[in-house]
This record gives structure tokens, sequence and C-alpha cells, in this order.
């Protein structure tokens, strides 16, 4: 399997629709699209990690390098692909999204 292949397959896996992906990385979704179609055959490096990190996924499962390494488990993924997401996100959103969060905070808490 080829690296745009990877790439789209991922992203199904996740349930993220290509303009979620081109709003996380801030690129278009035609962009998103030109990857997963192998139009675009050499991504830029420095997309590289943050595509891997809104995938959750690495480097190397992207590269075909580690068939193994497919979808990281740990949760430093997650932090990092809700950082790259609420850089993104218009001020109104993000404040929804911080409040949404501070509500989980303090409903665990109370459990």
């Amino acid at each position: 399997m080829e690296i745009y292949e990877r790439i789209k397959k991922r992203r199904k896996e996740l349930g993220l629709s290509a303009d979620e992906v081109a709003k996380a990385l801030h690129v278009s979704r035609a962009t998103i699209y030109r990857y997963e179609s192998k139009e675009i055959e050499k991504l830029p490096t420095n997309i590289m990690e943050p595509l891997a990190n809104v995938l959750k996924c690495s480097v190397p499962y992207l590269m075909g390098w580690d068939e193994m390494g497919d979808p990281r488990k740990d949760s430093n993924s997650d932090i990092n692909y809700l950082v790259t997401l609420s850089q993104s996100l218009p001020p109104d959103q993000l404040e929804r999204l911080i409040s949404y969060a501070k509500f989980l905070k303090t409903e665990k808490n109370n459990n």
C-alpha cells in the first residue's frame, strides 16, 4: 500500500472528512484529495508530522516503513490532534471546545 492509499484509508477509519483534515492542517480540501489520489507524489516534509497527528498514526506508518506501527495508541497523539484542531477553530468554536473540556473535567471530578 502506498502513502496516498494509507492517508485515505486512515482518514476513513477515523471517520474524518477531507474538510476536517484540511482544516486541521490549514490546507484546502482539494489538497487533501490530491494527497489521497497520488496527484501529489512527494508530500512536503513539513506536512508529514502534522498529518500523522491528525490521522493518529506514525510518520513511518504513513510512509510504509512500519506496517505494525499502525494507529498510535498513546494519548499524546490525541492531545496533538486537539491542539492542531483547536488552532484552526474560529474563536467562538474554540470557546465552546474549552467550555466542553471544563464541563468534562468537572463531571469527572464529581464521579
